[in-house]
């Protein structure tokens, strides 16, 4: 019987921890992943940040694209093409 309500205390406490959940996503599918156009986080197809609702909050993406992914140059989140975070605030 403690276990039960020792359960049941720890899921009301958890609910106000749950209440500022974010989920990111791209914002379309890549169908052709690798060739630096439709790559998830760049210009053209941001990741998408949603809060708990499903409301679209802000997008994270690169400023340049990077049209030869794996050179190693204008990488996605390096420091010569770092991700911007833009919020709807």
């Amino acid at each position: 019987m403690r276990a039960i309500l020792f359960f049941i205390v720890a899921i009301l406490f958890s609910f106000p921890a749950l209440a500022d959940e974010y989920t990111i996503e791209s914002q379309f599918p890549d169908f052709q992943p690798g060739d630096g156009y439709f790559e998830a986080g760049s210009p053209l197809n941001p990741f998408v940040i949603k809060n708990e609702y499903g409301e679209e909050v802000g997008t994270i993406k690169t400023r340049l694209p990077d049209f030869t992914p794996g050179d190693g140059f204008m990488e996605p989140g390096s420091p010569l093409n770092p991700f911007v975070i833009e919020t709807e605030n």
